[in-house]
């Protein structure tokens, strides 16, 4: 929480930007993941890029501008958790119709039940082995 709070974020999105293209010598395709406090980096870098393949955000902050979310030009790929109390579901409902009303139509989006937030983390007291396979 204290290095969100701290991130420049207008640094963080330039190096980003610049690792993307960085990526991009040495393969065909890019895709950002981010979890947590990373879903917002990935969500950013798709919000600024015109060249990312894909994005892939696991938990974190949600954008509810669908001016901001049009310039999404890449498929999308959620994954919430149905108990966590930080991103309720009601949040990633919301996320969606923002989506949808931005024109993004390629977009898939799961909220896993019975898992809470970090429910992918091995280590943590809320690891949920099955939904972290499928997811």
């Amino acid at each position: 929480m204290r290095l969100s709070r701290w991130l420049d974020q207008t640094g963080a999105l330039a190096q980003l930007l610049d690792a993307e293209q960085f990526l991009r010598a040495y393969g065909q395709h890019v895709v950002s993941f981010g979890r947590c406090m990373g879903w917002a980096q990935s969500l950013n870098l798709s919000l600024a890029s015109d060249t990312l393949d894909g994005t892939i955000i696991y938990y974190g902050r949600l954008v509810d501008d669908a001016t901001r979310l049009s310039s999404i030009n890449t498929p999308l790929l959620g994954i919430f958790a149905e108990n966590d109390s930080g991103i309720p579901p009601s949040a990633v409902y919301a996320f969606q119709s923002w989506l949808d009303q931005a024109g993004i139509t390629d977009y898939d989006i799961t909220i896993y039940p019975n898992t809470d937030h970090a429910f992918a983390n091995p280590t943590g007291d809320n690891y949920a082995p099955d939904a972290t396979r499928d997811a």
